[in-house]
């Protein structure tokens, strides 16, 4: 039987260190949302206890050797990706938290939309496990990813890759954090076709290698100064792929819009089709370039 995770006393105790931590000269930011330091610290510790389950199951898989053999359930999508019984529990234990935190927001996720009906003015958007091929094939490039939205669109957003113990996040007015360390986008003035990452739809530039990439990693490579633009097209991508990361970046200092070159607002019900460009503050004009040049 599956311990129960004690999420309220993680948190009195993360709490506990952030008030020794607030004791040290350091800026740990003021949350500014609607969420206060406490819901944020309740969020970050659930998702790591979260990325340990999934790690458990991994080590499972790479026991016994092969997928059948682990026990674990894995089918096909209709559009040809992969979901499993880690997917699946993952998404349990985050929906089970947040209901018991914030009764009464609804959840979107990546297999329909979970708890009360409706998603109200507040909201989470959820991908419990964002890149099931990555995680059952053995590399450490998957992640679960979380927003919280208000009226006004995405106030807090954490992608999490347990693999790597990378959390990477970002709340309304404070500057986003791989970990416990502020980051920023690295700008350029200069663009190079292969730093230009485009997913959801075709785009060919004969001077780029084009490598497949997929979303988690190309915006943290983006994070990080290893991308200049991402252009993402909703449709067999969800808007769970991009909400978590729209703060992060946005806050990181980078370009968010859609191809209008306006902001563009992310919940729940963003529609497929739409469009969004990621870049640094110097490539904005050439990344709007491609946004708009890319067919339907």
């Amino acid at each position: 039987m599956r311990e129960k995770v004690d999420f309220e006393g993680a948190i009195t105790s993360r709490s506990r260190e952030l008030a020794i931590m607030k004791e040290q000269p350091m800026d740990v930011g003021k949350i500014k949302g609607t969420l206060s330091e406490e819901d944020v610290l309740y969020v970050h510790e659930l998702l790591e206890t979260t990325g340990r389950e999934l790690l458990k199951w991994r080590a499972r898989l790479s026991s016994s050797g092969s997928i059948e053999r682990s026990g674990l359930e894995v089918s096909e999508k209709d559009d040809g990706s992969l979901i499993s019984a880690a997917d699946f529990a993952a998404q349990k234990m985050i929906f089970e938290a947040i209901r018991a935190r914030f009764p009464g927001q609804g959840i979107l996720s990546e297999e329909g939309v979970l708890g009360v009906r409706g998603l109200g003015e507040q909201s989470w958007i959820l991908d419990p496990l964002d890149g099931t091929r990555e995680f059952l094939s053995g590399t450490p490039d998957f992640a679960i990813q979380l927003a919280h939205c208000t009226a006004a669109g995405v106030s807090a957003g954490w992608v999490y890759f347990p693999a790597l113990r990378k959390m990477i996040s970002a709340t309304e007015g404070v500057q986003s954090k791989i970990n416990d360390r502020f980051c920023q986008v690295v700008n350029q003035d200069s663009l190079e076709p292969d730093r230009v990452l485009v997913r959801g739809i075709e785009y060919r530039d004969p001077r780029a290698k084009h490598p497949i990439i997929d979303t988690q990693v190309a915006l943290r490579r983006l994070l990080v100064g290893e991308l200049d633009v991402v252009i993402i097209r909703l449709g067999r991508l969800g808007v769970w792929d991009v909400a978590g990361w729209s703060i992060i970046i946005e806050n990181a200092g980078g370009v968010v819009c859609g191809v209008s070159g306006t902001i563009v607002r992310l919940d729940a019900n963003t529609p497929p089709g739409t469009t969004i460009v990621f870049a640094v503050p110097g490539l904005r004009d050439e990344a709007l370039k491609i946004a708009n040049s890319l067919g339907d």
